[in-house]
């Protein structure tokens, strides 16, 4: 059976991960600083690693002041 396009939920998703691990490498910031900065706990900030649509917008508003990268490029992907 071939495989199937991934669905455009599937690659904003990816992009969003792939926003945050470059950001992270980039500002050279450890998970559990960027889950405190989500004010979430380790746990909670891996489980929305595992499925980036669970994560909350005042989440994501901490990790983007944390990583410095505006709150509509993180969620796009998109480079500024």
């Amino acid at each position: 059976m071939p495989k199937l396009r991934p669905s455009a939920t599937d690659q904003k998703n990816r992009a969003l991960l792939a926003t945050i691990k470059y950001g992270m490498e980039r500002a050279g910031v450890e998970p559990d600083e960027l889950a405190l900065a989500a004010r979430v706990c380790r746990a909670t900030y891996y489980d929305r690693l595992r499925d980036p649509g669970q994560f909350r917008l005042c989440e994501l508003r901490g990790i983007s002041e944390k990583l410095h990268i505006p709150l509509e490029q993180l969620i796009t992907g998109k480079p500024a």
